[in-house]
């Protein structure tokens, strides 16, 4: 099943998907909807909250979240220095799917709300095969926490586009990163952002009714969120 209202960005870290997540917000929120972000909450409150704890119209998220395993999966599975298999990765990213989903993204659904979510099971088939002592897509597919993200498909994933090595200089001049991921290596970014243009990934999701779109992000902040923003009022129109 795929849902209309639920948007996904994606892309290799550094690629710009909060600024697009962020203008679609934006873009929504200026027709009056009110957005809940579960990034602030779950920084400030330590949980992750009951669907019936949000009253907004527009769910914000990102993975992985930032409470219970989110928390483990950013400070221990992928920081730099770890030894962490693909496997281990790939399982405690699929049991924080599948809380984010049963406890919020899948009620916001039902309920007809719309939910922005940086980064999901995408990556996961993406990046994990990628790894040293490799995970299949398909192996990855059936863990039950991406059985459920895939099975509650977005209606659209919304892919940023940048060079990997753009994507490192980006990463560098980052200050206040709360994570130090292992992921962030120009050669492994450069072979993910092949796989998020492969045919085997454009086919996995359009099955499912998702509509694909690549947004450029190599002409700066203004540029990104102008084109999203855009691509939000033609999708929404």
């Amino acid at each position: 099943m795929k849902h209309d209202k639920f948007i996904m960005f994606e892309g290799i870290d550094g690629s710009g998907k909060r600024t697009l997540a962020n203008a679609f917000a934006n873009e929504l929120s200026g027709r009056g909807l009110g957005v809940f972000n579960l990034v602030h909450w779950c920084t400030k409150e330590k949980r992750i909250p009951l669907a019936e704890e949000i009253p907004e119209d527009i769910l914000m998220t990102t993975e992985p979240t930032w409470a219970w395993i989110g928390i483990a999966i950013r400070q221990e599975l992928i920081r730099k220095g770890q030894e962490h298999d693909a496997f281990s990765i790939a399982h405690g990213y699929a049991l924080d799917r599948m809380i984010l989903y049963k406890r919020l993204v899948v009620p916001a659904l039902e309920a007809g709300k719309f939910v922005i979510q940086e980064r999901g099971v995408p990556s996961s088939l993406v990046y994990q095969p990628l790894q040293k002592n490799p995970m299949s897509v398909e192996e990855v597919s059936a863990i039950p926490g991406n059985k459920i993200a895939i099975e509650n498909a977005p209606g659209h994933l919304v892919i940023a586009r940048l060079s990997a090595k753009t994507a490192m200089a980006r990463l560098g001049g980052r200050t206040g990163k709360d994570d130090n991921a292992i992921f962030e290596k120009e050669d492994f970014l450069a072979r993910a952002a092949r796989e998020y243009e492969a045919d085997w990934f454009k086919t996995m999701w359009r099955e499912r009714g998702t509509q694909i779109h690549y947004i450029d992000c190599e002409r700066g902040i203004e540029q990104t969120t102008a084109d999203a923003a855009a691509l939000a009022r033609k999708i929404f129109a």
